[in-house]
């Protein structure tokens, strides 16, 4: 539950009975991260998930009340977007001397691969996570020398598109393209 609440955004659980609703805060506490350092707080986004999802469900957009709520949940998901920071799948080869937990020298012939797929309108797309499990989910495991880059969709768009929570095609709404334009 406390993924499912503070990483997917859900809001409570309904429980089998017309009108009985428990707030997600009223099962299990909210993360309090008072007192902890910027640099340690761990990315989540479950306000962006919840969005994602909830604009993901709409197949088809007919009706005008249709209309409106898909624009009501596209307009709120842009804004908690513009607010976001995401995960980016980061492989370093090559010698770092870390000088603390932000700054980094990369040594000579060091190199750093993002994960970049083949994007729309002849643009590269970074992929990115809204946090550490989706990213670890869709395969970028430590185990296997990945880590994260944390970065937000301005720091992204003027280079590349960008794919968020790009996972198998099993589950297709569960992720979003943004480009440089719908942004």
């Amino acid at each position: 539950l406390d993924a499912t609440f503070y990483l997917n955004g859900a809001t409570g659980l309904c429980v089998n009975y017309i009108g009985l609703t428990i707030a997600a805060g009223n099962i299990i506490p909210p993360p309090n991260y008072d007192g902890v350092p910027a640099i340690q707080i761990p990315v989540t986004n479950p306000m962006v998930e919840s969005l994602i999802l909830l604009v993901g469900q709409f197949e088809k957009v007919e009706t005008e009340a249709e209309k409106k709520e898909y624009s009501a949940y596209s307009n709120m998901m842009f804004r908690e977007l513009a607010k976001a920071r995401f995960i980016a799948p980061i492989k370093i080869e090559g010698d770092v001397e870390h000088k603390d937990s932000i700054e980094a020298v990369f040594k000579e012939n060091t190199t750093i691969s993002f994960v970049v797929m083949d994007g729309k309108y002849g643009r590269p797309a970074l992929k990115v996570f809204t946090d550490w499990q989706k990213m670890v989910e869709a395969g970028f495991k430590p185990e296997d020398g990945w880590s994260g880059n944390v970065m937000r969709l301005d720091q992204i768009l003027d280079a590349q598109d960008c794919v968020i929570n790009a996972t198998s095609s099993m589950y297709p709404t569960s992720g979003i393209y943004i480009g440089r334009e719908m942004f």
